[in-house]
């Protein structure tokens, strides 16, 4: 019953952090949050070029349709290149960013130039951890873990870095669809 409700909020799971034993977010899950929401940013960004493309393919199609007086063979030629176009628009614009691969270290730089507070504490603590190295202590990797969880929560664990850009997004987004919502009614 408990994993029913939730999953009744997956969308925002990635909002969210997964605590440890201690009840604080371990510095991996922190990490993955701040990659889910780079990738949400990007993954509305394609949506958005997407969707204003594909209009003016449709806008584009209907005003050839109509200049080749609705002639049937025009009329599936445009439908064939109509949707390979959007097909393309979609693996080039939605898919192809979110293919693409950021490990830990990559993430905790991009936080880190969009956080200068952190001064490299994040990418320590990451390069830390990755490093197998039997030699280092694991106290002092704990350590260096613990300061920059304490760090994280400073700027809210990373929050602060795609807030604006995905309420941009998704306002975008939405200007998109109402555009697309009234020219389907004119």
């Amino acid at each position: 019953m408990e994993t029913t409700s939730n999953n009744i909020g997956a969308g925002f799971a990635l909002l969210k952090s997964i605590p440890d034993a201690s009840g604080r977010p371990a510095l991996g899950s922190v990490i993955e949050r701040i990659r889910r929401r780079w990738r949400l940013r990007l993954l509305l960004h394609g949506l958005l070029w997407t969707l204003v493309l594909g209009l003016g393919v449709f806008v584009g199609a209907a005003w050839l349709v109509n200049e080749m007086h609705f002639d049937p063979n025009a009329l599936w030629l445009l439908r064939f290149v109509s949707l390979f176009s959007l097909l393309t628009l979609v693996a080039w614009f939605c898919m192809r960013p979110l293919r693409l691969d950021a490990d830990d270290l990559r993430v905790a730089l991009y936080l880190e130039e969009h956080e200068p507070e952190l001064k490299s504490i994040l990418l320590g603590a990451v390069d830390a951890r990755r490093d197998d190295d039997p030699e280092r202590s694991t106290q002092l990797v704990e350590e260096l873990e613990a300061r920059a969880l304490e760090a994280c929560a400073q700027i809210e664990f990373g929050d602060r870095v795609e807030r604006e850009p995905l309420r941009r997004a998704a306002g975008r987004l939405g200007l998109v669809f109402l555009l697309m919502l009234t020219l389907a009614l004119w």
